[in-house]
């Protein structure tokens, strides 16, 4: 193995997303950007949420820096207060949340799931919302009771923590005879310690069928409107938003909301939502538009009257916040009222507008449970719905919601008093002196030529590296050239590139590494053309293609 230099300096490029999930972004540094007006140097946002990460109007990103960074994290929360933990894939490192309020809130979700089948031993239930509580935790508990959730081949925890409120999302992987199962804990901090408010899970709230209903619906031409339990928003101070209102905002606020589809070819191989801020201006998350310049050619955007435009550049991003502003090949769509969040209370009723399908639009209502550098809610969203605006109840846009937490009850959005100084300055201007930097040519400059480009960083003690590099004998039996490697806590990733692209394809340089595997005991607990899964009683051994690379995690169990 070779020595590196330090981790913040190593190249990780994006591509990697999909395995770091969390650890690994774009950083766009918005003091190098070229302002429009040479006249006026000043960033945009003057005295903003986030200092010196305001908006510059460009029409040229001067420098991309593809290294990792303690900033970033699926979804772009920035608050410094979401960590992912226990883990079986590398994720991030957002070391705001202290260790011991980590290591509560998993202990307390672990007896939360090891007690549903045994009548909640060990678990504490909020003194202020006990019955509630109790009636949740009953609930789930016989939902759950014929699901397995040991069987899962692997376990992930998401935590966010914030002002005594805790939200805790533990994601099970193909539990035998039921798929993914999510299980949501939300909890109080009463007397010095966490109790339990309020838990579900994905079979529980049906998320993933309204979902897929929903999804018919938009495809069929059908307006379609769902809520959450009434008895999720009581347990926070809240009530759901009635039919008649959701239907009230819908229809006066469809037309600001667009759907992005990305294409690879005639291939759809990305969707995401998002809304208009100015004539032919719209924006949606960042972390779109990465997936979007990594996987395709060109972004279509739809409007709710079945209008399509091209999305030809950035006109502004903002990597820290996860927002970028893109330019249409056209001045249309009505424009976003936004209105700050300031003075939103916990309980208050929120809607969303955005697209299952990337056909239609459709609308889901919840209510917001904690208001600060990001707005965490009880509101199920899709990936397909990152991007799209929330709304208050007087229908004004007050966030753009992200994917950091899917398919399950709790999401995340950004504030868009983020973006209300960055409207007025594009207001007044004419569409055509609005200055763009063109996905084409970013494209081509940081996500196509860089690959090719890859510095080789390995950092992996030599002591850690003889006890891993026995496994699979993977030095001598992997087939592709090793460019990338780091090690924490148990974890030792690998990511080798496929130098013949077009010939070989990338899990293949792996075959005599997985038959080495077999044939030192290890038993294969997934195969499919992309991911492979091998497990043995001291590691897991975990192999995603991705592109012309090749990712291996070996785990210690």
């Amino acid at each position: 193995m070779k020595s590196a230099v330090s981790e913040t300096n190593m190249i990780v490029l994006a591509a990697t997303t999909v395995v770091t999930n969390a650890m690994n972004s774009v950083q766009t540094k918005s003091d190098e950007l070229s302002n429009l007006d040479s006249a006026n140097n000043d960033n945009i946002g003057g005295n903003g949420p986030i200092n010196n990460n305001d908006f510059v109007i460009s029409d040229k990103i001067g420098n991309i820096d593809l290294s990792g960074g303690s900033n970033a994290s699926n979804g772009g929360t920035t608050s410094g207060v979401i960590k992912d933990v226990n883990s079986s894939t590398i994720t991030g490192s957002l070391n705001n949340v202290d260790n011991k309020t980590l290591n509560t809130i998993k202990n307390n979700s672990n007896k939360v799931t090891a007690g549903l089948n045994n009548g909640g031993k060990g678990v504490k239930f909020s003194e202020n919302n006990k019955s509630v509580a109790k009636d949740s935790y009953n609930k789930t508990a016989n939902n759950l009771k014929n699901t397995n959730l040991n069987s899962a081949t692997s376990k992930s925890t998401r935590v966010f923590e914030e002002n005594g409120l805790a939200v805790s999302t533990t994601t099970y992987k193909n539990v035998k005879g039921t798929g993914n199962v999510t299980v949501t804990s939300y909890y109080k901090k009463e007397e010095g310690e966490y109790r339990l408010v309020y838990v579900t899970d994905s079979k529980t709230s049906n998320t993933v069928k309204h979902f897929d209903s929903l999804s018919l619906s938009e495809k069929e031409g059908k307006e379609s409107f769902k809520t959450i339990d009434p008895k999720l928003a009581q347990a926070f101070g809240g009530k759901s938003m009635d039919q008649k209102l959701m239907k009230e905002i819908y229809d006066n606020q469809k037309a600001i909301v667009v759907i992005l589809n990305t294409y690879d070819g005639d291939k759809i191989v990305n969707t995401g939502s998002g809304f208009f801020i100015n004539k032919g201006i719209i924006v949606t998350t960042f972390n779109y538009v990465k997936e979007s310049l990594i996987k395709g050619q060109k972004i279509i955007v739809r409007d709710s009257d079945n209008h399509s435009f091209e999305a030809t550049g950035i006109v502004s991003v903002n990597e820290k916040l996860n927002i970028a502003v893109l330019k249409l090949n056209k001045s249309t769509g009505k424009e976003a009222v936004l209105k700050s969040s300031d003075n939103m209370k916990k309980g208050s009723m929120i809607l969303a507008i955005g697209t299952k399908s990337g056909y239609g639009l459709s609308a889901y209502s919840g209510v917001m449970i904690e208001n600060g550098k990001m707005l965490k809610n009880l509101l199920p969203l899709s990936k397909t719905d990152e991007g799209s605006p929330l709304f208050n109840a007087m229908g004004e846009v007050v966030g753009i919601n992200t994917a950091f937490s899917i398919d399950n009850d709790f999401s995340v959005a950004i504030p868009t008093k983020n973006l209300m100084n960055l409207q007025k300055r594009l207001q007044s201007m004419s569409f055509t002196s609005i200055k763009e930097t063109p996905l084409e040519s970013l494209k081509s400059k940081y996500y196509y030529a860089k690959l090719s480009e890859e510095n080789e960083y390995n950092k992996i003690d030599s002591k850690v590296w003889d006890e891993y590099k026995t496994i699979g004998d993977i030095e001598n039996t992997m087939g592709l050239k090793l460019i990338k490697s780091n090690y924490k806590d148990g974890i030792a990733s690998l990511r080798y590139v496929n130098e013949v692209n077009g010939y070989l394809d990338s899990m293949e340089g792996a075959s005599s590494f997985k038959q080495k595997l077999l044939n030192m005991g290890y038993k294969q607990i997934l195969d499919t053309s992309n991911k492979s899964v091998f497990k043995n009683n001291q590691y897991k051994v975990i192999i995603m293609k991705e592109m012309n690379y090749l990712i291996v995690l070996l785990i210690k169990e």
